[in-house]
């Protein structure tokens, strides 16, 4: 018998901490050390930007919104004067007619009652109230005596003679009133014109 067969089957040795290619496997300490290793790609934008840029796009949102308000409350103010004025003006023209009425009522019965008379004085009170409930709706009388004619105010029905106190183009006599409504002319008077020396 060989004596090769009594030999004890030999170990094959252990295997190396190289890795097959020979390569040496990073330790704990290597991968620690390659974690904590900054990096070089670029940070995003920080918070603090990021938070001014959203601030300022509100922002600008908010001026917007504001001046869009602004001009729609100007808008509705305006249409709302416009509306109360077309109001205002047809109900006052309506109510010329009896306060024309009054100031010839008053003219004719104090020429022939006179002023004292307690009729005359209750057609006052009466025209007085009128009136002041049409200036509480923006009328207002216009001053003619005296002063210079304006076409825009005035309707000349004639002339007169002129006088101390009405030179020649400034208004002698007064026919009937003329009104204004929120400052613009409503019902032009009608005057006589001074003409001449």
């Amino acid at each position: 018998m060989s004596s090769k067969k009594n030999q004890p089957p030999t170990s094959s040795p252990p295997a190396s901490p190289e890795g097959e290619a020979g390569q040496e496997r990073p330790d704990a300490e290597t991968s620690a050390k390659a974690t904590d290793t900054p990096s070089t790609e670029p940070l995003p934008e920080t918070s603090t930007e990021g938070m001014l840029a959203e601030a300022n796009v509100l922002r600008e949102r908010l001026l917007r919104l504001q001046a869009d308000f602004d001009n729609y409350r100007k808008r509705q103010a305006r249409e709302f004067l416009e509306s109360r004025s077309t109001v205002h003006k047809e109900i006052v023209e309506e109510l010329l007619i009896p306060l024309d009425h009054l100031d010839h009522a008053l003219a004719s019965m104090g020429q022939s009652l006179g002023e004292d008379d307690s009729n005359v004085h209750g057609i006052k009170i009466i025209q007085t109230e009128l009136r002041n409930v049409l200036e509480r709706f923006g009328l207002q009388r216009m001053e003619t005596l005296g002063k210079a004619f304006d076409p825009m105010q005035h309707e000349a029905l004639g002339t007169l003679p002129a006088t101390r106190d009405a030179p020649e183009g400034h208004i002698g006599a007064e026919v009937r009133a003329g009104y204004a409504l929120y400052g613009k002319t409503l019902r032009a008077a009608q005057v006589m014109v001074a003409h001449g020396e």
